[in-house]
């Protein structure tokens, strides 16, 4: 199986989020959207606790409707589902669209109350603690006036019923809801009716005792593009986000409400976007917002505590591609050096262990570079770094380094290979010596082997020899007993040959059935299957940039189903963890130009 590691749940931007007291954990309730219109993917369930994410996969679930609402109910001790319309938006033909759903210990389930609210878009959902009810207002439906509903409903020990207040907030739809327990009723802001341009209402009321009061404080924040709004528990206060423009880059209007007063909040925030969520994490105190539809779709997370947000997800390497990865087992870490990020080559080194990436401040380390051949050399007891290349792949290096105790050492062999970039590099356990070959040297792919042993580099001659290529995949097939390598790039060609090596020897398996066309994959040997892994690559500029995943074993491929796996994507970093018995993948391009992934990956 694969899971995501800090990200969690994929770039979404109309999902749920509230926390389930009874369970004790944060639920996220949604599926990958493409874009707006763009509808969305099967559904997904995911929790956060004690800053992890870990998806669920219950046996019942209901699919996330667009514009649904979900709230925990604290009087009947389960979290309550409402899903949306099935009229006029993305979410046409929704399967659990109007129902009515409660999840608690794991499992959901589907209720059939003698009532239900119109479906609806937009809706606004909360508890209301001190009537001991759920309380839903508005919305967009096609059978109320002008598309815009205005009535109020409560939900209770299973069943809905329509309130009639003697006053109420105008019809609208994604309006702000949340108990405010410091003030002791449920508070609404703003929404949307279509009368204001830009759109959005700055209104505020409050619902108490069954009926809703316009409040006047002396200053209100601008009204909103839908976005989000929840309770802040050690804090004590309302905390509403809201973009001016979803797609601008600049950062999200933040403001807090309490006793009556809105303040506007400073200082660094999440950048502007549409329907993000937020949620409060009562395990870690603070509020937590995540996902969102910006000029992408989004999927980092923040804390906000005391005023101040911090971004969860900015806790590892910067998003990169072509970043050189291996397992230290001297040191028992995965160790990540440089690559390409933000159009700039990199320098900096990572470990991972135990679930956490930590950045080395060696003073001494190679220079930037992308695409470095990198691998553990047992005889060593160090990881070996060679070449790479720099200035978008004109300059070609050819230095040699090691690491070992968290350190870079500059080694100074005799001779070495030529600077080349995208080499494949592995320890050969079969002959005692670390393989590197291919890649490109000055604009050509090139087919040559070398050996390095005891710090010394050695050109190897043997009578056949795969096709000069670069961007290649290879590892140690510790449970076969030699050198897997497979595919890479030819003069605009994606190969899929697979060959192995030991003795001294290639050898093409001239299989008939093997991954289609590829470079830039990344493969590593998966201790526990016993099994070479491969994950991605990229057919080319006009070619399919892939996300399948391959295992070799015993001289065959067989092409994995997995039910949940990174986006497609090439040019990662992949490597063994022995320690943890997982492989661990980070980064990569969806494609040429996009800006790289910043996620991290276990497969075990």
């Amino acid at each position: 199986m694969t899971s995501a590691v800090h990200p969690g749940p994929q770039a979404s931007y109309d999902f749920e989020m509230t926390y389930d007291a009874a369970d004790g954990y944060l639920i996220l309730l949604g599926a990958t959207s493409t874009g707006v219109g763009g509808g969305q993917g099967p559904t997904e369930m995911w929790t956060y606790v004690n800053g992890n994410w870990t998806q669920l996969h219950p046996v019942r679930l209901p699919q996330n409707c667009e514009g649904s609402a979900l709230a925990f109910d604290d009087a009947d001790g389960y979290v309550v589902y409402l899903g949306g319309p099935n009229w006029g938006y993305p979410g046409t033909n929704c399967t659990s669209a109007n129902q009515t759903w409660t999840y608690h210990a794991g499992a959901w389930t589907h209720l059939h109350p003698a009532s239900t609210p119109l479906g609806r878009f937009g809706a606004a959902f909360t508890n209301d603690s001190a009537d001991h009810q759920m309380l839903l207002f508005g919305g967009m439906s096609a059978s109320c006036s002008r598309s815009l509903c205005g009535d109020t409903w409560a939900f209770k020990a299973g069943n809905w019923t329509k309130l009639s207040p003697k006053l109420s907030p105008t019809p609208r739809a994604e309006s702000g809801m949340a108990y405010d327990a410091a003030d002791g009723y449920v508070l609404l802001f703003g929404g949307v009716d279509g009368s204001t341009t830009p759109p959005g209402l700055n209104d505020s009321w409050n619902f108490s005792n069954g009926n809703w009061t316009q409040l006047h404080p002396a200053f209100s924040p601008p009204g909103p593009e839908p976005d989000a709004f929840s309770y802040d528990a050690v804090d004590h206060e309302i905390v509403y986000t809201t973009a001016r423009n979803w797609s601008s880059g600049r950062a999200e209007i933040t403001a807090t409400y309490r006793a009556g007063v809105w303040k506007m909040v400073t200082g660094p925030a999440p950048v502007e976007r549409l329907s993000a969520e937020t949620a409060f994490d009562y395990h870690g105190g603070y509020l937590l917002f995540f996902g969102g539809l910006g000029a992408t779709n989004m999927a980092d997370y923040w804390s906000f505590r005391a005023g101040n947000w911090t971004d969860l997800s900015d806790l590892g390497p910067e998003p990169r591609s072509g970043q050189s990865m291996a397992y230290d087992a001297a040191d028992g870490v995965v160790l990540l050096f440089g690559g390409t990020g933000n159009g700039r080559a990199l320098s900096d080194t990572w470990t991972y262990a135990a679930g956490r990436w930590v950045e080395l401040g060696s003073p001494i380390h190679p220079a930037a570079r992308a695409d470095a051949s990198m691998a553990y050399d047992p005889v060593l007891r160090a990881v070996v770094l060679f070449g790479g290349s720099q200035n978008a792949g004109r300059t070609y290096l050819h230095d040699t380094w090691s690491f070992s105790g968290g350190t870079w050492s500059r080694l100074t062999p005799g001779t070495h290979p030529p600077g080349r970039t995208g080499a494949g590099m592995a320890y050969d356990a079969a002959d005692s010596y670390l393989l590197l070959f291919g890649g490109t040297v000055a604009g050509a792919q090139r087919n040559d082997s070398w050996s390095f042993t005891k710090g010394n580099w050695a050109a190897i001659t043997p009578s056949v020899s795969p096709a000069p290529r670069s961007a290649l995949a290879m590892t140690y097939d510790a449970k076969d007993g030699y050198v897997v390598m497979f595919g890479g790039y030819l003069k605009g060609a994606a190969l899929n040959d697979t060959w192995t090596f030991v003795g001294g020897r290639w050898t093409n398996l001239n299989l008939s059935f093997a991954p289609s066309g590829r470079f830039w994959s990344g493969s590593t040997f998966d201790a526990r299957h016993g099994y070479v892994l491969l994950f991605g690559g990229t057919a080319g500029a006009h070619g399919a940039t892939f996300g399948d995943t391959w295992a070799f074993r015993s001289g065959s491929w067989t092409l994995l189903n997995l039910s949940h796996a990174p986006l497609p994507r090439f040019a990662a970093g992949l490597a063994y963890d022995t320690v943890l018995r997982e492989a661990v993948l980070f980064g990569g391009l969806p494609v040429v130009g996009a800006r790289a992934f910043p996620d991290t990956w276990l497969f075990h």
